[in-house]
């Protein structure tokens, strides 16, 4: 993602700007604190180019949707998240990529549940989710009535203090033909076989967002901060 898509992300991102040809807005806006999601420099984590947006969750940001619906305030939930408007359909394949810092000092709070990226469907509970878990990165698949697959991406010695840039190959499915597979700093890190969504919509959030935070009240207490670079899509590797 080059310098002048992030800063026009991070100024409108409570309205809505494109980035490598995604349209992305706040997710649940209503209430949330602006500086959330801010374009930052050097000496702060910049993976290429001049800036990285970073993601910050303090106790207490919860915010909730426009017009009613979802609210987390009531929910046990805080966020600092951005959300294509678009869609992935069944039967599409696609490539993702984006390159996550998480900082030396971050603080997991298992067994409260801590997302840095998730594939969302609309109407429905996630189908795909990057998380911290007890620690590293985790690819936690989903079906309708739970998690089904959990794979480890990155072990929790590793994943602090340092760039990983993660791509994601996904053939958006209903049926066994769906399929996951994902690299790590340019290794294969895991690869699941079998139905990838359940609902109509398929659509991509990435940056900070916990919850069951009645497990650990104390997770409730922490602020924690990583940042994103290289958010891309496309039809192919090469695309990339």
């Amino acid at each position: 993602m080059d310098t002048v898509m992030l800063f026009a992300l991070a100024a409108a991102a409570l309205t809505g700007a494109d980035v490598a040809g995604w349209h992305f807005v706040r997710s649940l806006p209503v209430g949330a604190w602006p500086q959330a999601v801010e374009t930052v420099r050097a000496p702060e984590p910049v993976r290429d180019g001049a800036t990285s947006l970073r993601f910050t969750v303090r106790p207490g940001d919860c915010s909730k949707g426009r017009n009613g619906g979802w609210n987390d305030c009531d929910t046990g939930r805080e966020r600092a998240e951005l959300k294509q408007t678009g869609y992935q359909h069944a039967g599409e394949t696609w490539w993702y990529a984006f390159s996550l810092y998480v900082p030396a000092s971050f603080r997991n709070i298992w067994p409260a549940k801590v997302s840095f990226a998730q594939f969302h469907q609309e109407g429905a509970k996630p189908a795909l989710m990057f998380q911290n878990d007890k620690g590293g990165l985790w690819l936690d698949v989903h079906g309708p009535h739970g998690t089904v697959a959990k794979l480890p991406l990155i072990g929790a010695r590793d994943l602090r203090g340092r760039w990983h840039d993660i791509v994601a190959n996904v053939h958006w499915s209903r049926g066994p033909d769906g399929f996951v597979v994902v690299h790590v700093d340019g290794a294969e890190a895991a690869r699941w076989q079998g139905a990838t969504m359940w609902a109509r919509d398929v659509y991509f959030k990435f940056g900070l967002y916990r919850s069951h935070l009645e497990r650990n009240p104390e997770g409730s207490r922490v602020t924690q901060t990583v940042y994103f670079d290289r958010i891309r899509r496309a039809g192919s590797r090469e695309g990339l």
